[in-house]
């Protein structure tokens, strides 16, 4: 199984639940931007997969004499397509999507362990072929946040003001992610989860400046390697 971890500190007591990581999953479109998500095993062939969720296609309404009146039927059915797809989506992503007690017991020996029961209980492939599991406690409790951040968060460096000793305990949600290796391979697992967050566009940007600064190494290794080449060419003339 691939596997990634997240966690998100929000200054509510709410912290993020299943039925918030599905309206997610749905206002950025990850269901059809990463149709693969929805895939499974076929229980038929397992050389196949196959998709429970299949978006309904956009029906059509034939024009007539009253144009104006089969405008409004087609946005109609449009709108009710919309909201059917958007609940068979949350239907799915909520056989995904699992919230737990939160490992806040022993300092992140809970989360490592709460890790490994993650990483190798059996998934069902033709059930779902990836699944999020998602608590939520105090603030550093986990450990999944490490004390220096912690700090930060709790006594930010702006001037104190009146009311901040009322505000709620912040508090921290984690987010277990795991795959099977049929759906994607680690990397492209992370860039599609980081669709999720709000930080994806400056994440994404890292990744390719990442990449390009490792191509440029790479020509210029091979560009070093080329000049040896020459020369042992050259040496073997002289010989």
């Amino acid at each position: 199984n691939n596997s990634s971890s997240s966690s998100k500190s929000k200054n509510s007591s709410g912290g993020i639940t299943a039925s918030e990581f599905e309206s997610l999953w749905i206002q950025r479109d990850m269901h059809n931007r990463h149709p693969r998500f929805h895939s499974r095993v076929s229980k038929e062939d397992d050389r196949f997969f196959e998709q429970p969720h299949h978006p309904p296609s956009s029906s059509t309404v034939e024009t007539n004499d009253v144009e104006f009146a089969a405008k409004t039927m087609k946005t109609k059915q449009s709108k009710n397509t919309e909201e059917k797809e958007i609940l068979e989506v949350k239907a799915e992503i909520h056989n995904h999507a699992i919230e737990t007690s939160h490992p806040s017991r022993i300092y992140r020996e809970e989360l490592r362990k709460r890790i490994e029961d993650f990483l190798t209980k059996p998934l069902d492939i033709m059930d779902k072929l990836w699944e999020v599991e998602i608590s939520t406690g105090p603030l550093g409790s986990s450990g999944a946040i490490g004390h220096a951040k912690v700090n930060q968060i709790r006594h930010p460096k702006k001037q104190h003001q009146q009311g901040d000793d009322d505000k709620e305990e912040p508090t921290e949600s984690i987010l277990l992610f795991r795959a099977h290796h049929a759906l994607a391979d680690g990397v492209s697992l992370a860039a599609s989860f980081l669709d999720l967050t709000d930080e994806a566009e400056e994440m994404r940007q890292d990744i390719e400046n990442e990449i390009q600064k490792r191509k440029k190494k790479r020509k210029e290794a091979n560009k070093e390697l080329t000049m040896l080449q020459r020369w042992l060419k050259l040496l073997r003339k002289i010989i």
